[in-house]
């Protein structure tokens, strides 16, 4: 399926997007809809979708379950993984670093 160009193409990719998502067990949110979720064996992933680019949140235990997902998703949409971002949409992004007591 060819997205980009046409005047359309935006809502095919949200579609598209949006029906892969859900292919892989994410659950929209009521009333917002380009945030999922997707929880799974004790495993929870949120993923807020903006245009082109997603934001993809899990907690340092879900490590293997983001991975996957990610292999599965760049691979549908020929799409590569970047770093940790520190700002998404005009937000700052922090990050709880587990400290351990002794």
């Amino acid at each position: 399926m060819t997205l980009g160009g046409g005047r359309q193409s935006g809502h095919l990719w949200q579609q598209a997007n949006k029906d892969f998502l859900k292919s892989y067990g994410f659950t929209q949110l009521w009333g917002e809809p380009y945030i999922f979720t997707l929880k799974r064996d004790g495993s929870f992933l949120l993923v807020i979708v903006w245009i082109g680019d997603l934001a993809i949140a899990y907690a340092n235990k879900d490590e293997i379950r983001f991975e996957q997902f990610a292999t599965a998703y760049c691979k549908r949409f020929k799409s590569k993984i970047s770093a940790c971002v520190d700002k998404f949409l005009g937000l700052k992004i922090a990050r709880a670093i587990a400290t351990h007591a002794r």
